[in-house]
């Protein structure tokens, strides 16, 4: 006997019963992100690199940073940029091709490639990621004509945002945030491991990170929120009383300011790095033991792309993850750094 499909009912349709096909979400979801890739093929056409190689070769030299992690392979790129693994295959051989990047017999499994990119492909995939940000601040700081009538339509669609002022207010919001970038006051001092500098948004702080000099600093801090509004904190700014206790915290203290603290990320990265200020001072984990903790058992790879993604030094504490064998791994902010942190809690160290 054939079984009748019974598909669930939905208080929420895409396209209204009184609307045109052209006119659903669907469609106009189409638009929206049609008009964006246009403008990011348009953005990296001059460097020879598609939409696709773009993101394949930057997500790789993004978690080629850290060489403690477990090795990036073609498997694991393929899944986290969200890319079929045949394109992703054809994808690298094209970039391996052009001499971007490697793809090397995995030390342990033989039926894996280990991706290494090369100085030529990190240098190109800094010019692309740069280019492909500059069309995101331009797309949706001031949304276009498709995307507008995206969210307008979304808005319509949705139980909780069904009238005519609920879709005006969600428009307005938008003109607002085009408007209003977002607005960051700042200050640095010197600490026990060298010049720090802090920001902070209305919410709390977004930024607190060691670097050689306040040349340095000022510069990590733009390419980390590339269009904010930066500005000094005002002498009477609370800002600089979270950065006392911060140099405090660094010097010794044994309590963690206890300012709040806001860390924008993918819901894994706020996983990570909610574990890991979970960690007692002294303590070590491993990339293994941090994905086991919240409970993504094989996406070890990612962890360390969010210990890395991380721009609270200290306070998200990525200093205390080390490699399945003890050594060091990598650290965003040196080695030497990360060693001196992990002594000065008192932690025992693989010489």
């Amino acid at each position: 006997m054939r079984r009748e499909s019974v598909l669930p009912s939905t208080s929420v349709t895409s396209t209204p019963a009184d609307s045109a096909p052209t006119q659903g979400a669907g469609a106009q979801l189409w638009r929206a992100a049609t008009e964006w890739q246009r403008q990011a093929r348009a953005a990296l056409e001059p460097l020879g690199l598609t939409h696709a190689q773009h993101l394949l070769l930057a997500s790789a030299a993004w978690q080629a940073r850290d060489r403690g992690a477990p090795p990036l392979t073609q498997a694991m790129l393929g899944a986290d940029a969200g890319v079929d693994p045949a394109m992703t295959s054809e994808v690298l051989r094209t970039l391996e091709e052009r001499g971007l990047l490697q793809r090397v017999p995995h030390p342990e499994d033989g039926r894996a490639r280990v991706i290494r990119v090369s100085a030529a492909g990190r240098r190109l995939a800094q010019r692309a990621v740069q280019a492909v940000m500059y069309v995101d601040r331009e797309y949706f700081g001031a949304p276009s004509d498709a995307l507008r009538a995206l969210t307008l339509h979304l808005g319509s669609t949705t139980m909780a945002a069904t009238s005519p002022t609920s879709i005006a207010a969600r428009t307005e919001r938008i003109t607002d945030t085009a408007a209003s970038p977002l607005a960051l006051r700042h200050a640095s001092a010197n600490s026990r491991y060298g010049r720090v500098l802090m920001a902070a948004s209305p919410k709390g702080v977004c930024f607190a990170q060691f670097g050689a000099d306040e040349a340095a600093l000022q510069q990590a801090l733009h390419e980390a929120f590339p269009g904010a509004m930066l500005s000094p904190a005002p002498a009477d700014d609370v800002l600089h009383g979270w950065l006392d206790a911060y140099a405090a915290y660094l010097a010794g203290a044994s309590v963690a300011p206890a300012f709040p603290l806001e860390l924008p990320g993918t819901p894994l990265q706020q996983a990570v790095w909610s574990y890991l200020q979970s960690l007692p001072r002294g303590t070590t984990v491993t990339y293994t033991d941090v994905a086991r903790g919240v409970g993504k058992p094989s996406a070890v790879r990612a962890v360390a792309s969010a210990c890395g993604a991380n721009r609270v030094a200290v306070l998200v504490p990525c200093h205390r993850v080390v490699r399945t064998d003890g050594g060091l791994g990598g650290y965003r902010w040196g080695l030497e750094r990360k060693r001196a942190l992990l002594a000065a809690e008192g932690a025992r160290l693989v010489a």
